[in-house]
Formats: structure tokens, sequence, C-alpha cells
């Protein structure tokens, strides 16, 4: 059984994963018989936002606490997680990506990504652990991988020229693609999709997040070289 981590950043898609695009990932890893392990750093989000009126708030609510509310109890710290423990690892999208992960939202391409996401993801691939990346975590991929040696990661964030112009900018490369596709990098082992990106509903992008879970799955299955890791 394929062990696959799903890395949250909290819950909605103002200030955290998308609720969507998450419960599509798991879906899918649940049908082909995957292990899901959810994690989440144990931090406080960057902002909370009412998902009613879309306002800013003066609330603090913490990354994993608010993870939980979809990934249940079990839900682990990022950095209490041995990434050898993890076959492959795919990240929803949602603005708390870039927000609470990464502060892309407000620096753009020179961004900071948090310590402990940047050991995790790194590490999965400099041992050839396949990763997945919905929407907007894309670009939270491109910063961890930007100047690694030997890697250049092929990515998509669908026909968004502006996010593909920001990843370009991290040294990806971008391609365009339709909404209900999923980007393979069979060099590197990383999957995209648009997924929330493509602006389309919930129907229409789940092809595209069944074909980033089969396409993590089948490089799982392929077996993997952990040299390095």
């Amino acid at each position: 059984m394929a062990k696959v981590g799903v890395l949250l950043s909290g819950l909605g898609h103002s200030d955290g994963s998308d609720i969507q695009e998450t419960v599509l990932v798991v879906h899918y890893l649940s049908q082909a018989g995957a292990e899901v392990v959810f994690l989440a750093p144990d931090e406080i989000q960057q902002e909370v936002i009412d998902h009613h009126t879309g306002k800013l708030t003066d609330e603090r609510r913490n990354i994993l606490v608010e993870s939980a509310r979809i990934a249940g109890p079990k839900i682990k710290v990022v950095d209490q997680v041995n990434p050898s423990e993890l076959d492959a690892l795919i990240i929803p999208g949602g603005l708390g990506v870039v927000k609470n992960l990464c502060d892309f939202l407000s620096a753009g391409e020179n961004c900071r990504v948090n310590e402990q996401v940047r050991h995790l993801v790194g590490s999965m691939v400099r041992g050839k652990r396949p990763v997945g990346v919905l929407s907007m975590a894309a670009v939270l991929l491109a910063r961890v991988l930007k100047s690694r040696k030997g890697i250049t990661p092929t990515l998509t964030v669908g026909s968004d020229a502006g996010m593909a112009g920001k990843i370009q900018a991290m040294g990806a490369i971008h391609v365009s693609t339709k909404m209900d596709e999923a980007l393979i990098d069979d060099q590197n082992r990383l999957i995209s999709t648009p997924a929330s990106l493509s602006g389309t509903g919930i129907g229409q992008m789940a092809q595209g997040i069944k074909n980033l879970v089969r396409g993590t799955l089948e490089f799982v299955h392929k077996g993997v070289n952990h040299a390095g890791s």
C-alpha cells in the first residue's frame, strides 16, 4: 500500500487549503487503496479571512488546528515526519499555500518558504519520491527547487499567464494545460494540475485531480531510486 503525505495549509480557499481540491485528492487516493498521511505546520496563520464576506479579520488561528478540521486528529506536524516514511507527497492549492507555507502572495518570486516545508519537499524530490501539486502549490514547488543543481521542474497552472510568468522567473518551465489535464515531469517525478485555477467548478476540475493522483501513484508503483534521501 502506498503511503502518501497530503500537506495542508489550513482550511478554506482564502486562507488555507482549498477544500474541494483536498477532498478530491483524498477521494481518489482512497479509491486507489493508498494510505493518506495528513501533514501541516504547527504555526499561526499569516491571516484569517471571513469566507462569507471575504474580509480580513483580527482572529489568530493555528495552521495545524485548522487543517485538522478536514484531516481529523491523526494529522501530523510536518517536522515530526521523516520524508523517507512517505512514498509520495501531494499538496492541494488554496491561498494558504502562498500565505502560510510561503509568502509568495506578498513577496512574489523571491518568497521565503516555511523551513519545515522546504525540508520535506526538497527531501522528497532528492529521494526521487513523486510530488504532486495542485493550482497555487505549483508556485511553492518552483520556489523550493529554484537553483537546485540538476533540477529544472516542468509545471503547470493551466492558462494563468501571470502565475506562469512567476513560475518561469523562479527557473521552472511552464506548460499551459487544460482543466482536466495533469502535467507529468518524468525526469523529476513531478505532477501538476490547474485545479481551482482553471476557474471551473468541482465537476470540471475533478478529472484533472484524478489524473494527478493516478500519475503520482504510477510513479510509486514503478519504483523509485531513494539515493540521496
